[in-house]
């Protein structure tokens, strides 16, 4: 990549809050990269983030100490990612412009969707790089993706129909699900359950617990699977990858504290017009589409 001058301004894109929101960020930049490259564009991460992204890809990555998840930091991450990225325009001489992503600065963007991720980037820079902004038209769904080595994981997806079950608890309340998770799991041993969170004393052989696996190694066990389930948040907004594009997806409860006027909570928020997915607001509803599942593989 041809690196700008000292003077030119580099865009830092920055979202200072959870996981779900970076990776929805990292679909932005995704965009930007396809559309108009990275040297005019730079991102600020916490360094626990850092494995999502390919510094070759873009004229300046910017680390933050601490991981993401501590109190202190989510709750004064706005300023600790501006001062970072001036901080290191101050010792470098370099002229980097912060860009603040995350949906909830204005007041009609609360929506967590691909078309107001787009429109919040927009707003930001168009009174500073016009020719930076994203044609919605030109790129409608969120791709994810990940740098290969970063994907690497040994993990064997058997024969048969797999789920991939997010059942991660959201830092957020968008997803309440107080089901007897166990119970479904055991109900259905014909179908194998990927999971990203343990489940206490459960002992399955239709399990596979990847737990301990980070965001780009999930995102690419979950190529391999057949249905995507999750509750919105980071193990869910990783799986949308290419080879997941048409892939059906099921939230577990989701629920947007956006007026309905805004936003119709049966349609996935975070695809552009015609991906549309169930949401799945209750453990029997769960268990009636798992069993038309389960009758279609034993047929």
């Amino acid at each position: 990549m041809n690196k700008t001058s000292n003077n030119e301004p580099i865009y830092v894109l920055f979202n200072p809050h959870h996981a779900g929101d970076f990776i929805g960020q990292m679909a932005l930049l995704n965009s930007i990269l396809e559309t108009h490259g990275g040297s005019k564009i730079g991102c600020c991460i916490f360094e626990d983030f850092s494995y999502m992204v390919d510094p070759k890809d873009y004229n300046i990555v910017i680390e933050v100490e601490g991981p993401y998840a501590t109190p202190d930091n989510r709750r004064n991450s706005d300023h600790i990612f501006e001062d970072a990225i001036l901080e290191e325009a101050r010792i470098t001489g370099r002229n980097l412009v912060p860009i603040n992503t995350w949906l909830g600065q204005f007041s009609d963007t609360h929506a967590q969707s691909w078309e107001n991720t787009v429109e919040v980037f927009n707003r930001k820079i168009f009174d500073k790089c016009p020719e930076l902004m994203i044609n919605i038209e030109q790129q409608k769904f969120p791709i994810v993706t990940f740098p290969k080595n970063s994907c690497k994981n040994s993990q064997d997806i058997p024969d048969g129909l797999v789920i991939y079950f997010d059942n991660s608890k959201p830092h957020s309340a968008h997803s309440v699900v107080n089901w007897d998770l166990k119970h479904v799991i055991k109900s259905f041993p014909n179908i194998t359950f990927v999971i990203t969170q343990s489940i206490a004393d459960l002992e399955c052989d239709n399990v596979i617990d990847c737990s301990k696996y980070n965001f780009a190694q999930l995102s690419k066990i979950s190529e391999s699977c057949d249905l995507i389930m999750g509750r919105g948040s980071g193990p869910f907004f990783c799986t949308y990858t290419r080879r997941n594009l048409m892939k059906r997806r099921f939230l577990l409860n989701f629920y947007n504290r956006v007026p309905q006027s805004l936003l119709d909570p049966v349609e996935w928020p975070f695809v552009h017009r015609h991906g549309v997915v169930n949401n799945l607001r209750s453990q029997e509803e769960l268990m009636s589409f798992l069993e038309f599942a389960h009758e279609s593989i034993k047929g």
